[in-house]
């Protein structure tokens, strides 16, 4: 945080942290270096420590009234008085010079990921108050991440089951109807972490000649935010996390096309049970488009994105008594396992944490929170690349990658 024109500085730390990023059940320890440049009278100096999910939107109804919609979850809220007088009523004075504090907390193990959405967020901050007789009380922030381990060798069997959807619908050729367009669409699983890449088989069978135009695969996150306050209200978000487009040359045969869709920075998975304001969800979008006016063919695959990834080779499922350790930091528990990379995601935003409680000459700084992507990390499954697995179907100059 840069500041300047203060009496009172303030600077935020992690221990060994310097990503910020802390798990569900780990313990945040760190220190604040408070610079004081004259004697300053103050009543205290507060550490806090929270967390929330908040959502807020606001709507017109069939009245023309503007409507606001929200809603709060704490799941963190820790205060902690470093420095006051025995009587909270008197004033006491800071002397001129450096003043270091250590801090420590136990992250609950029900805290959901971060996450910085456009109707709401799931955010986590380290604030330092100073609290000033007859002034606004001065606010430094320092905002981490949280990561809910969704280690997908514990969720159910259902997401190490390979996904076969098939859709098949009737188009017009030259205003004649012609045989249906089927689409075969395979993918080995239906979970994945960051920096794995999604193989996708799918096959047309497009004997009636129908006009294709161009194949769209595109992985989206599906973003729902409730809110119960004045009435409960449901509000969507779609947003396009990667995105591969191919031209097609219609010929009246079947064809087999193979993929492989990379899966960049992004949040886990995060449903109900984990937070009940804030739902976020991924799903594979197929899109066959048509030319013409007609409409276009679309397959839909649910998917998972968690924190610790699946082995090369299917493993018994450990110990429920297991479990404690692995969820602090799954790969330290398994040699095999490579540590990811915590990096930011481009499409969740960039926010500036305690802008409603800054002075005017405050610099704040922007955040956003990382996620771990397994950089070094690639299974049997995702051998190769998109254009040894197309051979002939998919070159460079017939796609698009967004």
């Amino acid at each position: 945080m840069k500041l300047n024109k203060m009496v009172i500085n303030c600077d935020i730390e992690f221990d060994n942290n310097p990503h910020g990023v802390y798990f569900s059940g780990q313990k945040l320890t760190g220190r604040f270096t408070l610079t004081v440049s004259k004697v300053k009278k103050i009543k205290a100096v507060v550490l806090k420590v929270l967390g929330c999910a908040s959502t807020q939107w606001t709507e017109i109804d069939k009245s023309s009234q503007i409507i606001t919609y929200h809603d709060q979850r704490l799941y963190l809220d820790t205060n902690t008085y470093l420095l006051q007088a025995a009587d909270k009523s008197e004033i006491i004075t800071i002397e001129p010079g450096i003043h270091t504090y250590n801090f420590t907390c136990r992250i609950p193990n029900n805290c959901p990921s971060s996450f910085e959405g456009a109707y709401g967020h799931i955010r986590y901050v380290v604030k330092v108050v100073v609290l000033r007789p007859w002034k606004r009380n001065q606010t430094f922030n320092k905002a981490f991440t949280v990561l809910k381990v969704l280690d997908l060798n514990y969720e159910t069997p259902l997401v190490k089951m390979p996904i076969n959807l098939t859709s098949e619908k009737s188009h017009l050729c030259n205003c004649i109807k012609v045989q249906p367009l089927k689409i075969d669409l395979h993918l080995p699983r239906s979970s994945f972490v960051c920096g794995q890449q999604i193989p996708i088989e799918m096959s047309l069978n497009h004997q009636g000649n129908v006009p294709v135009g161009e194949i769209q695969l595109c992985l989206m996150m599906l973003v729902d935010y409730i809110a119960q306050y004045p009435n409960k209200k449901l509000r969507n978000e779609r947003i396009v996390i990667t995105k591969l487009r191919d031209n097609f040359e219609a010929k009246p045969n079947l064809r087999t096309f193979n993929y492989l869709l990379p899966i960049v920075a992004t949040p886990p998975s995060c449903l109900y049970t984990a937070c009940n304001l804030i739902q976020i969800s991924y799903v594979l979008e197929v899109e066959i488009k048509i030319k013409g006016l007609q409409k276009n063919q679309l397959l839909q695959a649910p998917l998972t994105i968690g924190t610790v990834p699946l082995p090369n080779v299917i493993q018994q499922q450990p110990n429920a008594t297991d479990i404690r350790d692995i969820t602090i930091l799954p790969w330290l528990s398994n040699d095999g396992m490579p540590q990811p990379e915590y990096v930011e995601a481009n499409h969740i935003l960039k926010v500036k944490v305690g802008e409603d409680e800054a002075q005017k000459y405050e610099v704040l700084e922007e955040f956003s929170p990382k996620y771990p992507v397994f950089i070094h990390f690639k299974n049997s499954l995702e051998a190769g690349s998109n254009e040894e697995m197309n051979g002939k179907t998919l070159v460079d100059n017939k796609s698009t990658w967004l």
